[in-house]
């Protein structure tokens, strides 16, 4: 539907977006299974962390399985979503981020 938009928007004011201005999906799992992502042509991503899967490019999407992302800050949020021993990993640190960190408060707001 996205993508009919941009190509009648296109055609409307007579341009051509490139290719990376399309929208990806991103499908965020609490574990990834071999099987159903090779079932699907996912393949980890090498530029990216692991846990990262892309899709054949056409389709825009990628799989993100949160119990691989490594624990570093950039994968945090991500992290809180995960399975369970992940999750309280996860709000550890956000407990232990300093108190004048504005995503602390907020973060543990939002998971109370």
């Amino acid at each position: 539907m996205i993508f009919g938009e941009i190509h009648r928007f296109e055609k409307r004011h007579k341009i051509n977006f490139p290719e990376s201005y399309l929208p990806n999906l991103w499908i965020l799992k609490h574990t990834a299974m071999t099987s159903p992502l090779s079932g699907c042509g996912a393949n980890p991503h090498k530029k990216w962390v692991p846990g990262i899967y892309l899709i054949a490019p056409f389709f825009h999407t990628a799989i993100v399985a949160i119990d691989e992302l490594p624990q570093t800050p950039e994968t945090l949020w991500l992290r809180l979503l995960g399975p369970e021993e992940m999750q309280k990993q996860a709000i550890k640190e956000v407990e232990n981020l300093s108190t004048d960190n504005p995503l602390r408060s907020t973060a543990l707001e939002l998971l109370s």
